[in-house]
């Protein structure tokens, strides 16, 4: 096991060791057999993250050596940015052998490969040749989509519409707050504008979120009495770094 060779080749206290040992091979149920499995990555443990994470060190240390590239890895996201497509797909050959080598495979879906120009989508930040421009779109379908699941698991639950409108607003607050920390460390100020408005649709009732109110009614009705206050959400913004000359050309982005 590649994660046992890890935990051996660099951790030296032997109780944490054995505990290691412990939490790897542990033993489960299936149809009344007692098994212990082999392969994969336990769950239901805290460190379940932070082995996945360092699985593929070896990979990090190969490619951080070579200069004429650009390398990154956030958890099982990677990109790859190379001045040629050369020299890109040579990379991506390597990192496709190192896959193979564990059993992994990338996410079809989730795998992007050509010029920079076209832009493309990393760890919910837009780039372009220019570096980062605002959260990407993706991450705000990610945003809109789970505002509709919180708004209707509270109903399920019947905890009335001011609670559910109440969960989503705490929501957008927090979603907020981990977008500006994102678009800080590119470099970006907030411009003040706003996410596009929200309609979240239960069965014939409906609730629009627009800019700082929340509405409800049927959609032929006049405009309701707003019932709560929404914060507004920065989306895009103005200013951007200095452009970069460097690693421009061509670039991937892989996710296993």
């Amino acid at each position: 096991m590649e994660l046992w060779r890890q935990v051996t080749r660099h951790v030296i206290d032997t109780r944490l060791i054995r505990l290691i040992r412990q939490y790897l091979w542990y033993s489960g149920e299936d149809a009344g057999e007692i098994i212990i499995p082999q392969t994969g990555i336990p769950q239901g443990c805290a460190l379940r993250s932070l082995f996945g994470a360092s699985l593929p060190y070896h990979v990090d240390c190969r490619f951080n050596v070579v200069e004429d590239i650009c390398y990154a890895r956030y958890m099982d996201d990677f990109l790859l940015l190379a001045k040629t497509r050369w020299r890109l797909r040579s990379c991506v050959r390597q990192l496709n052998t190192y896959f193979e080598m564990h059993a992994f495979r990338c996410h079809p879906d989730n795998t992007f490969t050509g010029r920079v120009s076209r832009g493309f989508d990393w760890l919910g930040v837009e780039f372009n040749d220019h570096g980062a421009t605002g959260i990407s779109t993706r991450a705000r379908e990610h945003h809109h989509e789970r505002c509709q699941r919180l708004y209707e698991q509270a109903l399920r639950r019947e905890e009335g519409i001011d609670a559910a409108l109440a969960r989503v607003q705490d929501y957008r607050k927090r979603w907020l707050q981990w977008a500006d920390g994102l678009l800080r460390n590119a470099g970006l100020a907030p411009s003040g504008s706003l996410l596009p408005a929200i309609t979240i649709r239960e069965n014939k009732t409906w609730h629009k979120m627009h800019r700082y109110s929340v509405s409800t009614g049927e959609p032929s009705a006049q405009p309701p009495t707003p019932l709560m206050d929404i914060d507004a959400i920065p989306t895009h913004h103005t200013t951007l770094p200095r452009r970069r000359t460097t690693y421009q050309h061509t670039g991937a982005t892989v996710r296993v």
